[in-house]
């Protein structure tokens, strides 16, 4: 139940609204009513996803990860041309251990529990691999901006000030679309 719909599956519609929806709120608005509709929203293209099995694999693997990837990619390469860099020293358990405190926090962000799914390993290492070059990608662009924002708890944070610095207002829409993105094919995983 914890892995479905106890915790991963309501987290997956949550987390991008927290993260990349709930801060563009207009001021004085219910962020509970903004939820409620944006969860709607988002589980229904969910179920949309899910009503056919078959063609589960074709929606993710031919539309929704190129989607994602390419918005990350679109986000990287801007930041490296246009992105404020200062990397500040390494903070509380990523001292000593960095490698080991990134891998036990990038369990937390539930990935593992997405890839519940049977794959083949040529198919696991190839997601491994592009997913390896993903999370490159974004510790390189945290790193490189921990001396231009204060250290906040979760890199979310930090992401929003990285968006919004190399595109500005308009970077809220492609945070949005990335993070719901990346939730969206978890939730569908969860849920098959």
């Amino acid at each position: 139940l914890s892995i479905g719909p106890g915790l991963g599956i309501p987290r997956a519609a949550s987390v991008p609204f927290e993260m990349a929806v709930a801060p563009y709120l207009p001021e004085g608005s219910n962020p509970a009513l903004w939820m409620a509709a944006y969860s709607l929203g988002f589980f229904l293209i969910a179920l949309w996803l899910c009503l056919n099995p078959g063609k589960l694999v074709d929606r993710i693997g031919r539309g929704l990860t190129p989607a994602l990837l390419a918005l990350l990619t679109l986000l990287f390469i801007s930041f490296l041309f246009r992105g404020e860099t200062s990397v500040a020293a390494a903070q509380g358990g990523y001292q000593e251990a960095a490698l080991l405190k990134g891998f036990t926090e990038g369990y937390n962000t539930m990935d593992t529990i997405a890839a519940l799914m049977r794959y083949t390993v040529l198919a696991g290492v190839l997601a491994g691999s592009i997913l390896a070059v993903v999370y490159a990608m974004l510790s390189y662009m945290g790193m490189c901006s921990s001396g231009v924002y204060p250290v906040q708890e979760n890199g979310a944070w930090t992401l929003r000030c990285i968006v919004y610095q190399v595109f500005g207002g308009t970077g809220a829409v492609l945070l949005a679309a990335i993070f719901t993105l990346a939730c969206l094919t978890t939730c569908v995983g969860l849920i098959n």
